[in-house]
């Protein structure tokens, strides 16, 4: 009889346990998800790579993957006006997004803005050679690590 008492006893209490983890409130942050990425990867012309995670901190970040940014390297010309251009590397731009959906729940992605290898035109003489003219142009690459996350930490 008094084993089927402990028995008992033990099934009140796991049913008691689950009933509160069941019933308990979620503990909210008091703030939008943040940009918790990280670049793990990038070379002389600045091409990036990201490891894309958004969250409310260190232990709660939703890991959304990686994400390969162009950058462009640049200058190591005469311009238009004889002058040299020293060789530089225009980084990409990233823009990360959080929308509040209520409920605790967002909708997040980043926009990257890529850049496209320069072009070059030739313009005046300069003393023997031909001044450049340098143009630089970038392309969006929306949405990516697209989710809805929970805030829930």
């Amino acid at each position: 009889m008094q084993w089927q008492q402990q028995k008992m006893m033990w099934f009140l209490f796991l049913a008691c346990v689950l009933t509160a983890m069941v019933h308990a409130p979620a503990v909210r942050a008091d703030r939008p998800p943040s940009d918790e990425s990280e670049l793990i990867a990038y070379d002389n012309c600045l091409n990036e790579t990201y490891d894309l995670a958004a969250g409310w901190g260190v232990f709660d970040n939703y890991d959304e993957g990686e994400y390969d940014a162009a950058g462009a390297c640049a200058g190591d010309y005469y311009n238009c006006s004889c002058e040299f251009v020293q060789p530089y590397a225009a980084p990409p731009g990233v823009d990360f997004n959080a929308v509040d959906l209520g409920d605790g729940f967002y909708e997040i992605w980043w926009d990257f803005t890529n850049q496209n290898a320069p072009t070059y035109q030739t313009c005046s003489q300069c003393s023997g050679y031909s001044g450049i003219k340098e143009t630089l142009s970038t392309w969006v690459d929306y949405n990516q690590g697209y989710d809805i996350i929970e805030n829930v930490i």
